[in-house]
């Protein structure tokens, strides 16, 4: 799903979404199997992602070395 797909707005998307398009976009991202695999390798517990597990999986898997 593209950003041009979840901003539903009238005019030329501005390339953000306001609150509403961004719960429906999460809700169709957060089922594909892709991401639920992804979600399940990152997170000790399989439910949660610590600010600790996110910073390191930005930094060793999506290379984000400049992150903190």
């Amino acid at each position: 799903m593209s950003n041009q797909e979840a901003d539903s707005s009238v005019e030329e998307s501005d390339g953000y979404l306001v609150y509403d398009e961004f719960i429906v976009f999460y809700r169709k991202v957060a089922v594909r199997k892709e991401i639920v695999d992804l979600f399940s390798n990152v997170s000790k517990s399989g439910h949660v992602i610590t600010p600790e597990q996110l910073l390191s999986f930005m930094k060793s898997k999506q290379e984000m070395v400049s992150i903190s």
